[in-house]
């Protein structure tokens, strides 16, 4: 009875010992339980910056933009690759040279002397006049006393000179031709005039062709119509008494002194 009786207490105390138990393991777990945040009292925590992106404070005024690298230089793009769009390098179209008064007898930008055609002579007529007694200077050909007599090929050279030194409006082209062989006649004759009053050998003439010159003026045939020429430059045209005519206003045409009146 009395093993029985230890049993019971043993037991008794045993579950005693279990029920303290109950009481221990919730004592023992409750700091646990607490370690836990609680769903309806969230701890708040700020996380600490990594020490990879911890930057030192410094003022506003030191943060600098970073630099701008401007492109790589390429060359100039060759004339022949990239065509001139702009006006300034397009290349003029050709333009006649202008005739107006204000720069006819006025040397264009090729040093050539621009005229025109005033009622049917030459404009500046003076200027067209020393040119073509010039182009005498450079050929003459041999015994070619008058202007009838000079060949085709030395009036073409004469001509051709007169070209080169002279520019024109495209309408007078009809006329220039002409004109200048009725203008280079008239100055031919008075270029031979002048070297039989003088009777001095120019440079221009040969020693052995001046002597052929100098024979055709003995002619008498020749001296004969230089007699009835001379005299008619004597003549009064306007009248007897009223003088011999003659063109008093110099190497200018009466058309030139007009303009520039």
């Amino acid at each position: 009875m009395a093993h029985k009786g230890r049993g019971r207490g043993r037991g008794g105390r045993d579950g005693g010992h279990g029920r303290g138990h109950g009481r221990d393991s919730s004592s023992i777990l409750r700091p646990s339980v607490q370690s836990v945040p609680s769903p309806t009292h969230p701890i708040h925590t700020s996380p600490s910056p990594s020490p990879s992106l911890t930057l030192s404070p410094s003022p506003l005024s030191e943060i600098r933009p970073p630099p701008i690298v401007p492109p790589p230089h390429t060359s100039d793009p060759s004339p022949s690759s990239t065509p001139h769009s702009t006006p300034s390098d397009a290349v003029p179209p050709f333009t006649e040279p202008s005739t107006s008064s204000s720069i006819v007898g006025s040397s264009a930008g090729s040093a050539k002397l621009v005229i025109e055609i005033v009622d049917g002579s030459f404009f500046p007529s003076h200027k067209c006049s020393a040119i073509i007694t010039k182009s005498f200077k450079k050929m003459v050909d041999s015994k070619a006393f008058s202007w009838k007599k000079v060949s085709k090929s030395t009036k073409k050279t004469y001509f051709d000179d007169f070209q080169n030194q002279c520019s024109w409006a495209p309408r007078f082209n009809g006329q220039i031709k002409s004109l200048w062989e009725s203008k280079a006649a008239e100055r031919y004759s008075d270029f031979v005039h002048k070297l039989k009053i003088v009777r001095d050998r120019p440079d221009f003439i040969p020693e052995d062709e001046w002597l052929e010159w100098l024979q055709y003026w003995e002619e008498p045939e020749v001296k004969k119509k230089s007699e009835i020429a001379s005299k008619n430059r004597r003549t009064e045209v306007a009248g007897p008494g009223t003088g011999m005519s003659r063109h008093t206003g110099g190497s200018k045409s009466t058309i030139e002194h007009a303009r520039e009146l």
